[in-house]
C-alpha cells in the first residue's frame, strides 16, 4: 500500500515543485513620492509596464502586492474597469513605456491604505500628505500568487473602446457622444442630461457633445472632472458653446466613500440650485462620476434600481457595445448598484427606501433639509 502511495504521490510533488520553480521572482520598485499619487489615490510605480512584462507576470495573473507594512491581494489586468466596484487591481498597460499603477475600482488606494491623506484646494488641485509613519520613496513588493488564476473574469470584463466615429456606425450622434436626458419615474422632462466632456478632445466626442448640448437648449454645467484653468487650456476651448455656460468646475475623483467626492456633490448641487435648467452632468466619459451623481439624483425624485442600473448600462452599451443579455452587462449592472449601497451604507438596496437613502447621503455631504426640498422641486417630474 505504501508503495502504491509513492507512486501516486511522486508525480503530483514533481508537477508542483516544478509549479514553484517557474514562478517568476517577487519585483520590488517603489513609488517615488507623493507626486506619483494620482487625484483617485492611485500610486503610480517607477517600474514601468514593459519592465515588469518581462520579469514573466502578464494580464491575467493574481499577484500580491506588499506595501506599507499591509498584503494585498489582486489581478493584474489592463485597466480597472476589469474588476468589481471596490476591488483592487495592478495594472499592466499596453503601453510598454507607462508605469505600473495600482489602486481600487470606484475606490481610492492611497487614503484606504493609510499611506497619504488628500488635501484639496480652493482651485481643486490635488496634493497628497504622507501618514505618520510612511516615508517616500515608498517600496513596494509584487509577488505571483497564481499565474493566469483571473484569465477567465479578465474575458468577461474585455470591454474597447475606440474613439472613431466610423467604428459606431449603428449610432446616432448623440449616443456616440453619450449624451442623452434623463427619463427615469419621477425626473421632469428635458431638466437633466448627462455625457461624456463636451470640452476635452481626449476620446474623441467633445465636439458632438458640444452641439448636441447647444440643439438641447442646455444652460448650467456640472464638470466633474477638470480644473477650471486646465479646462480654459484645452484644445477647442474658444470655440465651445459649453464654454460659454455657467459652470462649475469639481474635479473630482472616483471613491463615493472620501469626503472629498462628498464636498463636491455637495458644491455640484449648490451650483445648480442657483442656475436654471437644463443642466448637463459630466466628467470626462460620463460614466462613473457622472454615473453615480445622476443614480443619486435619480433615486432622490423617485426612480427604481432597475432604470438606474440600465441607465448606467446605456453608457457601456454607447462606448463597449455591450448587449443587454451578457454576463458584461449583469457585471455592468452589480457595478452601480454595489457602489450605491455602499456609499449610501445600505445593507441591501432591494429592502431600502431609495429616495429616502438618497436625501440621507445628500444630508450627510453638507447639504440642508432646504436645499434637498429646492433640488427636488427643479428636477421633480411633479
Amino acid at each position: 500500500m505504501r508503495k502504491n502511495l509513492t507512486i501516486f504521490f511522486l508525480p503530483l510533488l514533481a508537477g508542483l515543485l516544478f509549479s514553484c520553480k517557474s514562478l517568476p521572482p517577487s519585483v520590488q520598485t517603489t513609488v517615488p513620492s507623493t507626486k506619483y499619487i494620482d487625484k483617485y489615490g492611485g500610486l503610480w510605480m517607477e517600474m514601468t509596464s514593459g519592465e515588469f512584462n518581462k520579469r514573466g507576470y502578464d494580464c491575467g495573473d493574481v499577484i500580491r502586492l506588499n506595501v506599507a507594512g499591509q498584503s494585498h491581494e489582486m489581478p493584474i489586468v489592463p485597466n480597472f474597469r476589469y474588476v468589481k466596484s471596490g476591488k483592487a487591481a495592478l495594472v499592466l498597460s499596453e503601453d510598454a513605456k507607462k508605469p505600473l499603477t495600482t489602486t481600487i475600482y470606484y475606490g481610492d488606494a492611497a487614503s484606504r491604505w493609510g499611506i497619504a491623506v488628500k488635501n484639496t484646494a480652493s482651485d481643486k488641485s490635488v496634493k497628497w500628505t504622507p501618514h505618520d509613519g510612511i516615508t517616500m520613496p515608498l517600496p513596494v513588493v509584487i509577488s505571483m500568487k497564481e499565474k493566469g488564476g483571473y484569465a477567465d473574469q479578465l474575458l468577461i470584463y474585455d470591454l474597447k473602446r475606440t474613439n472613431n466615429r466610423d467604428d459606431y456606425a449603428e449610432l446616432s450622434d448623440e449616443d456616440f457622444a453619450n449624451f442623452r436626458v434623463i427619463r427615469t419615474h419621477g425626473m421632469a422632462d428635458s431638466v437633466l442630461y448627462r455625457s461624456s466632456s463636451p470640452i476635452n478632445p481626449a476620446i474623441g466626442r467633445n465636439t458632438f457633445v458640444d452641439k448636441a448640448a447647444k440643439t438641447a437648449g442646455i444652460k448650467t454645467v456640472v464638470n466633474m472632472a477638470d480644473m477650471e484653468a486646465a479646462a480654459r487650456k484645452m484644445d477647442g476651448w474658444d470655440k465651445s458653446y459649453c464654454a460659454t455656460l455657467p459652470t462649475v468646475f469639481l474635479h473630482m475623483g472616483v471613491d463615493a466613500t472620501q469626503p472629498s467626492f462628498g464636498d463636491g456633490v455637495r458644491d455640484g448641487i449648490r451650483f445648480m440650485l442657483s442656475h436654471e435648467p437644463p443642466y448637463l452632468l459630466h466628467c470626462k466619459e460620463g460614466q462613473d462620476r457622472t454615473g453615480f451623481l445622476c443614480a443619486v439624483l435619480e433615486l432622490l425624485v423617485g426612480a427604481s434600481l432597475q432604470e438606474i442600473a440600465d441607465d448606467y448600462l446605456r453608457t457601456f452599451q454607447n462606448f463597449y457595445h455591450v448587449k443587454a443579455d451578457s454576463r458584461q452587462a449583469a457585471f455592468v449592472r452589480g457595478d452601480i448598484q454595489e457602489n450605491l449601497r455602499t456609499a449610501l451604507n445600505l445593507k441591501s438596496l432591494e429592502k431600502a427606501d431609495l429616495s429616502k437613502a438618497a436625501e440621507t447621503y445628500l444630508l450627510n455631504v453638507g447639504l440642508t433639509q432646504e436645499e434637498i426640498m429646492a433640488l427636488r422641486r427643479k428636477l421633480s417630474a411633479e
